[in-house]
């Protein structure tokens, strides 16, 4: 069972870059950039009390960004930078 999530939308056409972490005791965040993520369709995997930023190459990326997490109960905190 898994739960799924659009972690940004509405500010991606002003957004520098942004960071996720993943605040979850044992659950691991897949993230993808553009359309939805799965368990087997992801760009970054984030384990559990671990921070991801935007890679410097894909800097102003101001499309959606989805991620999913192999638990039910995932959270996460994200920052966007402008």
């Amino acid at each position: 069972f898994s739960q799924a999530i659009d972690l940004f939308g509405i500010f991606g056409p002003t957004r520098r870059w942004f960071t996720v972490y993943n605040d979850t005791i044992r659950g691991t965040l897949y993230i993808r950039l553009g359309s939805s993520a799965s368990l087997s369709n992801f760009y970054w995997k984030i384990p559990p009390r671990h921070h991801w930023q935007l890679p410097h190459n894909a800097a102003h990326y101001s499309g959606s960004i989805n991620g999913i997490w192999d638990i039910a109960d995932g959270s996460a905190r994200t920052t966007e930078h402008f």
